[in-house]
């Protein structure tokens, strides 16, 4: 393999990348069809990955950021308006406990969603993403060399930094 997985400990997955020292033995794996067949499949698995997280972080921190907005919108409105006025009791009224569940669920959802690192880990997927597309661009007409899967190893770094905020 030419990069390491989350899945396997890293004695099951030594890569072409995580041996450093045998620079030779790397160039000579990548010049065989099958080494150039399986960095492809591995920019591909990487590509869709990343698109993947894209789509999910996007959708969390869009979601959560836009619910929070409309509950705490909602929770200033509804006292202002006539309708809701009716809907309680004049003896028994609610409506400052629904107003304050509104505003506390809008807080708590911006607030998991900034905890959460979502728009951090979303841009970090974007540019993941990117990154491999411009490697398979590179390579439109030509085989990969020893400089792509370190640009691959360097964009895995780089993704497992940007996610966890450092």
């Amino acid at each position: 393999m030419f990069a390491p997985t989350k899945t396997k400990s890293m004695t099951e997955n030594e890569s072409l990348i995580d041996k450093q020292e045998t620079s030779t033995e790397n160039l000579q794996r990548i010049q065989t069809d099958e080494g150039r067949i399986e960095f492809k499949k591995k920019l591909k698995q990487k590509k869709e990955a990343y698109g993947r997280g894209r789509k999910r972080w996007s959708f969390a921190f869009h979601a959560t950021l836009y619910l929070s907005a409309l509950l705490g919108a909602t929770a200033a409105l509804l006292p202002r308006l006539e309708y809701f006025k009716d809907l309680f009791d004049k003896e028994k009224s609610y409506s400052g406990d629904v107003v304050s569940l509104l505003a506390f669920a809008g807080s708590v959802a911006i607030t998991i969603s900034t905890a959460g690192g979502f728009s951090r880990k979303w841009n970090a997927s974007r540019t993941s993403k990117g990154r491999v597309e411009q490697i398979e661009i590179e390579l439109i007409g030509r085989n990969p060399t020893l400089e792509d899967v370190k640009k691959l190893a360097q964009i895995e770094v780089d993704h497992d930094r940007a996610v966890l905020g450092g």
